[in-house]
């Protein structure tokens, strides 16, 4: 075998190997890109979720506060009812 030919086999031996590190290389970092794009779309999911945690919140917060409002009110016309029946002389004592 002349010297030529020994150089070829060695170098065609080790070609595969430099494309199957090319391969691995590849696919590796086809395998990052997916995961930065998942990871991506979960933070703007998550981004999603958070604005309507918040929006819901403020909706609670004002509900709640309209809650208090009324209850509020409604002691005061309890109250009012209480001195328009002394008023009237129609009290009724309450159970």
């Amino acid at each position: 075998m002349s010297k030529r030919a020994a150089i070829s086999l060695s170098s065609g031996s080790e070609g595969g190997g430099l494309d199957d590190e090319r391969k691995k290389k590849r696919m590796k970092q086809q395998h990052l890109d997916e995961l930065i794009n998942q990871a991506a779309q979960l933070q703007k999911e998550n981004d999603e979720i958070v604005r309507r945690v918040n929006h819901t919140t403020e909706v609670f917060s004002k509900v709640d506060s309209e809650n208090n409002i009324l209850r509020a009110q409604m002691a005061e016309l309890r109250v009012i009812e209480e001195i328009s029946g002394f008023q009237s002389g129609h009290f009724l004592p309450c159970e």
